[in-house]
């Protein structure tokens, strides 16, 4: 946070899921959940009460790990659903999401979804077989995505 200050007009840095931080009156054109929501109690109640902060053209935009993603849908299989100290399964997560589930939580909250990437974890073989499949691979074998969505009116 103090070095984030030398390039930011305002900082904040709150709990918030227990504080009602007052951000001012002025709203943000952006608010930016950055690998964040997965790690709260309750994701879904914080997005739709940031919104409030969101200007009325503004955006949100999150990026969160993918839960479908093909070695945790591997480890389901073979019967393991094993925490480790970083990734999808880092033991800091607990709530996890699709890119569906992701989408609806915005959706829910007030937001309209205007794109969305993913960054995969594959090597060209299975970028090609996921090209020719018309992308239905791509929820296997994505392990992040980012989603943009603007405020609905």
């Amino acid at each position: 946070a103090q070095e984030a200050t030398k390039n930011l007009d305002n900082l904040y840095v709150v709990d918030i899921e227990t504080a009602k931080p007052d951000l001012g009156k002025e709203p943000f054109d952006c608010i930016i959940f950055g690998d964040v929501l997965e790690h709260l109690i309750n994701p879904w109640q914080v997005v739709k009460d940031m919104k409030r902060y969101v200007a009325r053209d503004g955006y949100v935009v999150i990026s969160i790990p993918n839960i479908s993603h093909w070695p945790v849908v591997r480890g389901l299989l073979s019967g393991n659903w094993d925490y480790k100290g970083e990734g999808t399964l880092d033991i800091t997560h607990l709530r996890f999401f699709t890119l569906k589930s992701a989408e609806r939580m915005l959706k829910d909250a007030g937001f309209v979804i205007q794109c969305n990437a993913c960054r995969l974890s594959c090597n060209k073989f299975f970028k090609k077989i996921n090209k020719l499949s018309g992308g239905k691979l791509t929820h296997l074998l994505a392990w992040q995505y980012l989603i943009l969505a603007k405020k609905r009116e």
